[in-house]
């Protein structure tokens, strides 16, 4: 544009030195039509500006991450004139990461055309993340005047977590432990408040088979809250600071912590799940309503670091429940050590955010607790994880 802008100049110049020369008809013509070029060039610009659109086929995208999505952006010339060419300034996803970054794009529209450009995207790390058209930018067919609007089209795009499942599921939940710690909570084993009727996708486990040999249909044992069992999960976004991909470390130990809040509903395990001071809250999930609000928050939510420290949070929560989850990328001694400590109460399972595939440092087989050493994100990894654990 500069460039073009000093030819022009340079040719203005030329006109006068050839008007002065030659004092004819044609040279005075040539000269008011160079002068008079700019005046008008920016009246039909304007004019198109105002003619031009640019706009995304949607304004809201819910999609999981990690998985392709396609954003569709429609551009439209009402006038007479051409766009040779437009310029879009957009905010759009990276094509490595899907994270939002500025780019140009360049557009040829012939008069009352237009065009619909298409892009595969993908984006790595959940959350929600708003694309838009910046910017608006037409010049006229020599590109000495630019004219600029602003973009009025927004897309917001909400990328939730992979839901991830835990095998075996019934011995990792039915572990010696925790059936102890229910067992002797009472010198009696029927000890029950009530029995009730059993609903689908119920775990079969503390079904009546007595009174329901009797009735002919599956009866629950309903226990006092004494003997109901709760989980605790707690995550450590504290620890992913150290990691060379804070965001993956982050996504990773929220869709492990689903995994487990997910596990824990199917087993009729009340779970609460605390965040430090992340979220101002923890979050109470007792059935299938809650986990769906507890998933939806898992999708925006914006962790920060806990700053009392982790082992701190450990203290404060701990206690009254049978299962504690311990979520974290820093297998420290001190989280080690009140891991142990808390074993000795309850069922303590310590999930090990192990992003970089390094071998552990110290042989964990011994300790009271059952670590899940988790080399990366995704099923596969934490299937393996669970696995070896339980071998």
């Amino acid at each position: 544009m500069a460039r073009n802008r000093i030819l022009y100049g340079l040719a203005v110049l030329a006109c006068l030195a050839f008007s002065m020369a030659y004092k004819e008809n044609i040279s005075a013509v040539i000269l008011a039509a160079v002068v008079i070029y700019p005046l008008f060039a920016w009246i039909s610009t304007f004019i198109l500006m105002k003619l031009v659109k640019a706009e995304f086929s949607k304004s809201d995208i819910l999609a999981e991450k990690g998985t392709q999505f396609e954003l569709v952006l429609n551009v439209k010339n009402r006038f007479i004139l051409p766009c040779v060419p437009m310029e879009l300034v957009c905010d759009l996803p990276e094509e490595d990461t899907g994270l939002v970054a500025e780019k140009k794009i360049y557009v040829t529209l012939p008069p009352f055309g237009k065009a619909k450009l298409a892009m595969n995207c993908m984006n790595r790390y959940r959350g929600k993340y708003s694309f838009s058209v910046k910017k608006i930018s037409v010049v006229d067919p020599l590109r000495i005047i630019r004219v600029t609007k602003k973009g009025k089209s927004v897309l917001n795009a909400v990328f939730v977590p992979r839901k991830l499942n835990i095998p075996d599921v019934s011995c990792f939940c039915e572990s010696e432990s925790i059936i102890a710690k229910r067992q002797n909570s009472t010198d009696n084993k029927e000890d029950f408040s009530h029995v009730r009727d059993y609903l689908p996708g119920e775990s079969v486990q503390l079904v009546h088979w007595k009174l329901t040999a009797k009735q002919g249909d599956l009866m629950l044992k309903q226990f006092d809250s004494v003997f109901d069992r709760k989980a605790l999960i707690l995550c450590d976004f504290e620890s992913c600071s150290r990691e060379r991909d804070p965001l993956l470390c982050t996504d990773t130990i929220i869709e492990t912590a689903i995994a487990f809040a997910k596990t824990f509903l199917d087993e009729n395990i009340f779970t609460d799940v605390d965040f430090g001071q992340t979220a101002e809250c923890s979050c109470r999930i007792s059935n299938h309503t809650e986990f769906e609000s507890f998933f939806e928050l898992m999708s925006v939510i914006s962790p920060k670091s806990e700053t009392s420290g982790f082992c701190s949070l450990l203290d404060k929560n701990v206690g009254g429940e049978s299962i504690l989850v311990i979520v974290t990328a820093a297998l420290s001694e001190e989280i080690i050590l009140r891991a142990n400590k808390f074993a000795a109460e309850q069922s303590v399972f310590v999930a090990y955010i192990n992003l970089s595939g390094k071998s552990l440092e110290r042989n964990l087989d011994s300790e009271r607790f059952l670590l899940f050493n988790i080399r990366g994100a995704g099923q596969e990894n934490l299937t393996s994880a669970v696995h070896e654990a339980l071998e």
